[in-house]
């Protein structure tokens, strides 16, 4: 729910869509949000797609970037853990970084708990700091960044920008080999940077 409502606050519709894959049945209360979400931003804003039976993470995000396919001009894709709040400008700020190298295939955003995209202790959950919330942390985070994406071994799975050149050019997740998922980002970014695409944080 919290995550619906920060895409909410955060995604242009005129712009982008945002497409949710449930995996498979769920009980009333996920019911209950989607049905909520879907009442107050119609049509194609915001598309819930639905996998039958559960396929686990890798087929459900195979389905949406395979939903993004069918456009004419595919779009890049921004994956999302359903448990991951966004912030001001974050979608504008993850495709900025993206297009400042031909060669960038992922651009993960800084977060208080996502591995080695944590800040400001990376590999720790990091708690926000007392009177703020994610929207005030964000702002600290933007005055303060040296804007120097760094380079990173692999996109973190929380939340993380996908080039569509990269998917053309390697293909997507490997769904046989990691089932309900785990890992599976690590394996396809690193497949990337064997093709000589690069990850940014």
């Amino acid at each position: 729910e919290r995550c619906l409502a920060s895409l909410e606050r955060h995604v242009d519709p005129r712009r982008h869509r945002i497409l949710v894959v449930v995996d498979g049945p769920q009980d009333a209360a996920v019911e209950d949000v989607l049905a909520a979400a879907v009442s107050r931003r119609k049509g194609p804003a915001l598309t819930v797609l639905r996998q039958a039976a559960r396929a686990g993470y890798p087929a459900a995000i195979q389905r949406g970037i395979a939903a993004g396919e069918a456009t004419a001009a595919p779009p890049d894709v921004v994956l999302l853990n359903s448990d991951t709040v966004v912030t001001r400008g974050w979608l504008d700020k993850l495709a900025a970084v993206a297009a400042a190298s031909p060669r960038t295939g992922t651009v993960t955003p800084f977060t208080n708990n996502g591995t080695l995209a944590s800040i400001p202790r990376p590999f720790e959950i990091n708690r926000l700091p007392t009177g703020c919330d994610v929207d005030d942390f964000a702002a600290i985070v933007e005055a303060a960044s040296a804007r120097l994406r760094p380079q990173v071994p692999t996109a973190v799975g929380f939340c993380f920008l996908v080039r569509r050149a990269l998917l053309a050019e390697i293909g997507s997740f490997d769904v046989a080999a990691f089932g309900l998922g785990y890992g599976e980002e690590v394996d396809f970014c690193l497949r990337d940077a064997d093709a000589g695409w690069e990850h940014r944080l």
